[in-house]
C-alpha cells in the first residue's frame, strides 16, 4: 500500500475534483504496474459517494441529488441477470476520466477493486471510465 503522495509511475496527472481546477491528484502505478491508485499532492486522494443506477433515489441514495437512473454498464451486468447496478446493493467505484481510461493500462471493467476507507479494506466492483473531467466516485 502506498502512502502520502507517493507516485512511482504517473499514469495521468491534472485531475480535478470539482470541474474548476487541477487538484494536483494523479493516477499512479507501482514500478511493475500491478497496482493503480489515486494520489493527491501529499496523501492518497479522497473519494465521493455517488448513487447511480437502479433505485438511484431510494434507500440510502434518497438524498443524492446527483444520482443518475442508469449506469454505462447496463449491457455488461445484464449478462448476470440484473437490469443495472444498484448503489443500495452493489458497492462500486468509477475510475478514469474522459482523458484517462484505465482499460488502456490493463484494468478491466467489473474487476474487483480494493478500497481503503477509515483504515478498513472494502472490496468494490470497478466501473469506468467516467465520461467527465472529475475523478474519485464510489457507491455502496
Amino acid at each position: 500500500m502506498k502512502t502520502g503522495g507517493s507516485c512511482p509511475i504517473t499514469l495521468k496527472k491534472g485531475l480535478s475534483k470539482d470541474y474548476s481546477n487541477d487538484s494536483g491528484s494523479r493516477y499512479c502505478s507501482n514500478n511493475n504496474e500491478t497496482l493503480m491508485w489515486i494520489a493527491g499532492s501529499s496523501s492518497l486522494a479522497d473519494m465521493d459517494v455517488d448513487c447511480d443506477g437502479a433505485n438511484s433515489s431510494k434507500g440510502k441514495c434518497a438524498n443524492d441529488r446527483t444520482g443518475q437512473s442508469i449506469t454505462a454498464f447496463q449491457d455488461e451486468v445484464s449478462t448476470f441477470g440484473i437490469r443495472d447496478l444498484d448503489a443500495n446493493l452493489h458497492s462500486y467505484v468509477i475510475l478514469g476520466t474522459k482523458k484517462f481510461d484505465p482499460r488502456n493500462v490493463g484494468v478491466e471493467s467489473l474487476s474487483i477493486v480494493a478500497v481503503v476507507c477509515n483504515n478498513q479494506l472494502v472490496n468494490m466492483t470497478l466501473l469506468g471510465p467516467l465520461h467527465d473531467a472529475i475523478f474519485g466516485l464510489g457507491a455502496g
